[in-house]
């Protein structure tokens, strides 16, 4: 039985707790434009290993280079290899190579924060 008065008291809160306002939510969709949700999985091909000067954390300043290179629309993941009052970081991209090339990753980090960082030593390798 107390189970049952459980139940009821957490699904009472649950649907007291949703907004039944009854407000239609319109979509507009403009042809040739992707809402964010709808963006499109970047298929990765290849991995660039790439040193980076100017990073004082791996939240902000990584998450900073993080947004701008998935921006390209050529870029899946990107993890660090931080270790904070270390000079350079490395960082681990994994792209789409057709999409996005070194020199424009390279000069899209540059360009941060008011050209907080820089790119060093890079490695490209293939993922198959």
């Amino acid at each position: 039985m107390k189970s049952i008065v459980i139940i009821i008291t957490i699904v009472g809160f649950a649907l007291a707790s949703c907004n039944n306002s009854g407000e239609k939510v319109h979509i507009k969709t403009v042809k040739g434009q992707t809402n964010k949700n709808q963006e499109k999985k970047v298929i990765a091909n290849a991995q660039l290993n790439l040193e980076i000067s100017g990073m004082s954390c791996e939240k902000g300043c990584g998450g900073t280079i993080r947004k701008a290179l998935k921006q390209t629309g050529g870029v899946d993941r990107v993890s660090y290899d931080f270790v904070e009052g270390r000079e350079i970081q490395m960082a681990k991209i994994n792209l789409d190579s057709n999409m996005v090339n070194l020199e424009k990753i390279k000069n899209i980090i540059s360009e941060l924060n008011e050209n907080q960082f820089t790119t060093g030593k890079s490695e490209w390798n293939p993922i198959r």
